[in-house]
């Protein structure tokens, strides 16, 4: 039995937890992430709704309870092994519960980088063909995802590319615009 402490800022995250326990056999249950409610509900209904007496189906359960319930230390008292998805206090959370012996796969947290050649910023088009991709990438749910770039690194010379990369983050902030933002976060 295993259980996965998802995270709401991993796209994905959910399917390939599940996956690498469906390929090991084991029976999985998911806690939903508060920032991603609907991904892993909506993949075990499309499971029931093509085969509800699957054992993958019936091997599978998703359930929400907040931090620190007794639904949490249930879930660590019954699972053979956890995998914790998120930054390093979800990582340490999950740690401090889980029982002496009791494997936990930590998939958190992470940084990414982003590396930009000098020569794939020679010409104006292409400095702003980059750019623009870096403005996507490093924008891509609000940088809180580990996918997200926190740091470029740019190849002298970088003041003509920078200044791409102002003006597509810029254009990023108004086709993208950040959704909403809780009072926790703004302080």
């Amino acid at each position: 039995r295993v259980l996965h402490r998802l995270a709401g800022n991993v796209p994905g995250s959910e399917a390939l937890s599940l996956v690498r326990a469906l390929l090991t056999k084991n029976a999985s249950l998911l806690k939903l992430a508060s920032g991603n409610p609907v991904t892993p509900v909506a993949l075990l209904r499309s499971f029931r709704a093509l085969d509800p007496d699957h054992p993958v189906t019936r091997s599978t359960s998703v359930l929400y309870w907040p931090h620190g319930s007794p639904a949490e230390a249930a879930a660590f008292a019954l699972a053979d092994a956890v995998c914790v998805w998120g930054g390093a206090e979800a990582v340490r959370s999950a740690c401090s519960l889980a029982r002496p012996g009791q494997t936990v796969l930590d998939y958190g947290p992470k940084r990414s980088l982003a590396f930009i050649d000098r020569e794939a910023i020679r010409e104006p088009a292409a400095a702003a063909e980059v750019a623009a991709a870096l403005a996507l990438d490093v924008s891509v749910h609000d940088q809180q995802a580990c996918h997200s770039p926190q740091l470029a690194l740019v190849e002298r010379p970088a003041r003509a590319f920078c200044q791409a990369l102002g003006a597509a983050l810029d254009e990023v902030s108004r086709s993208l615009p950040r959704g909403f933002v809780s009072l926790d976060t703004h302080a």
